[in-house]
């Protein structure tokens, strides 16, 4: 993931931050090899399924797994932008070696807004998907070195499901540090160690209302989904970066994006040569500014100078052509509730962003937005392909019916934004306890189309108006309430964690950007 890592603010469930870039000319700088470390760790199958456990999708913004490291549990975010795996702790974990070897990864564009993880590299047995490593490496995050809000509510860490560059943060500062232990990733080890496994892994992301927790939907490591494992049979999409920044990535060509009928295949200047990022970590998209105008408006107000604010029952038709496939995003992914604002009716806003900064030509980053429509299998390519010519590479089956979704659009949007309203009214009534209880009234708010299908000039009021503030700290403090309601259940009903998270008292939908890393030793 090529954004600020977990870098939460008050208005977190409004504001999205800015992505890195990528480029679409291929570099390959991937490793091809099982057996070219001379540092070897034992992995054994260590259930009959590939399958993820404890694979859960927090209210459409957050997937995560779990992990066992030294006999505790972990939930992780999975990342398909970054290499290593580490979690927070309060101190170290029973059995597990130091290595002494202190490593920091930075997240963010620039030391401004960056944020960062800061720790040693442990070695400890590590069970993942239905594997058990003896031997995995990860960084050890002492909870009082973590940036402020780098985890939410729940979640304690990160597992890096990227592509396999020659050399990860993690076993960069082991080589150079002459320590005897094997940098390797999660993956890596799990393929390195058994050339029987198919060095792929796929997902399946599932959609909920955006309150809830609920399955993640499916994560398996080696074969597919049964019932999709036509994915296999799709066209293969060669991944690759001419900038090494970026190498880590699942970044591949994109043939066009396709907006309510109209086909382009060309950035903002021009050129033809869009480009995408895939990335489990970002809960949203970011795009070419030119085509949010499109799908939402040029003159459509702006949260934070990257999403559009939009008529909360407005039905965008948006889908991405790879391979010459076509891949459409359900309408319902195309726009969020955020907020409720003081006269009753809510506020939405368009889950494709703009990408700004210095960014090449025609660079996408889609997250869970566009994910949630395309089962996804990753591979790595190592060893055994028939393929092994191309490096890693994607493969992507569609899996949403554009026609079925645009005819239920209308009432799954209703029965989304009635169940927004309803659950942020009642939360802002009773913790108010005041006698505005009126002004948050959603009715009309959610069903009425002169309240969500307001003219320019209406939203251009809202947004003057200083309730359009009150209105997202409340939209972000219910959501905040929502995840630690589902932290709360889960930690009842699995009392075995013994884990504790940072960054409670914040949440947020920013995509997760991975920098770069720095690494000091000990004597």
């Amino acid at each position: 993931m090529y954004q600020r890592l977990l870098s939460f603010s008050f208005l977190a469930s409004t504001v999205l931050s800015s992505a890195f870039a990528i480029h679409i000319p291929l570099r390959r700088g991937f490793v091809s090899s099982r057996d070219d470390s001379p540092h070897k760790v034992t992995v054994t199958k260590s259930s009959t399924s590939n399958d993820l456990s404890g694979f859960v999708n927090y209210g459409d913004f957050r997937y995560i797994g779990n992990i066992t490291i030294a006999g505790q549990s972990y939930e992780v975010i999975l990342d398909t932008g970054s290499p290593d795996l580490w979690v927070v702790t309060d101190s170290a974990l029973p059995g597990a070696v130091n290595t002494s070897v202190s490593v920091k990864l930075n997240y963010g564009t620039d030391a401004a807004d960056g944020s960062s993880i800061h720790g040693d590299i442990f070695t400890a047995e590590v069970e993942f998907a239905g594997f058990t490593i003896a031997q995995q490496a990860y960084i050890d995050v002492q909870n009082s070195t973590v940036s402020d809000g780098l985890v939410a509510p729940g979640i304690s860490g990160l597992i890096g499901l990227s592509p396999l560059t020659e050399t990860s943060p993690v076993a960069s500062q082991l080589k150079e540090a002459n320590y005897n232990a094997s940098g390797y990733n999660t993956l890596q080890n799990i393929f390195f160690n058994d050339p029987s496994i198919q060095p792929q892994f796929t997902i399946l992301m599932s959609r909920n209302d955006g309150l809830n927790e609920t399955s993640g939907g499916a994560f398996t490591i080696g074969d597919p989904v049964p019932e999709l494992a036509s994915i296999q049979d799709t066209p293969i999409l060669p991944v690759g970066s001419d900038s090494p920044l970026i190498a880590q990535h699942w970044t591949v060509h994109m043939d066009a994006i396709i907006i309510n009928g109209q086909w382009y295949n060309t950035s903002s200047s021009g050129a033809a040569n869009l480009s995408a990022i895939l990335d489990t970590g970002t809960p949203t998209a970011l795009v070419d500014p030119r085509f949010v105008d499109i799908m939402y408006g040029a003159n459509a107000e702006q949260i934070d100078t990257d999403y559009s604010v939009v008529d909360c029952n407005a039905q965008v038709n948006v889908s991405l052509v790879f391979g010459e496939n076509e891949f459409p995003i359900n309408p319902i992914d195309a726009i969020q509730p955020v907020a409720l604002a003081k006269n009753g009716s809510l506020i939405c806003k368009g889950a494709i962003g703009r990408l700004a900064g210095s960014f090449p030509d025609g660079s996408l980053l889609l997250g869970d937005t566009f994910l949630r429509n395309a089962y996804t299998l990753y591979n790595l390519n190592i060893g055994n392909s028939s393929q092994a010519e191309i490096g890693p590479y994607v493969q992507m089956l569609s899996t949403t019916d554009a026609e079925a979704a645009a005819q239920e659009f209308a009432q799954a949007n209703q029965e989304r934004l009635s169940a927004f309203a309803a659950a942020l009214s009642e939360n802002s009534t009773s913790s108010s306890g005041s006698d505005d209880d009126d002004d948050l009234s959603v009715a009309g708010g959610v069903s009425s189309p002169s309240a969500s299908s307001s003219s320019s000039d209406d939203y251009s009021a809202l947004m003057r108006n200083s309730y359009i503030i009150i209105g997202l700290m409340a939209g972000a403090l219910f959501l905040l309430i929502v995840i630690a309601a589902m932290l709360v259940r889960r930690a009842r009903a699995s009392p075995q964690r013994t884990y504790r998270p940072v960054g409670a008292e914040k949440s947020d939908q920013l995509p997760l950007q991975y920098e770069g890393f720095a690494a000091t030793y000990k004597d």
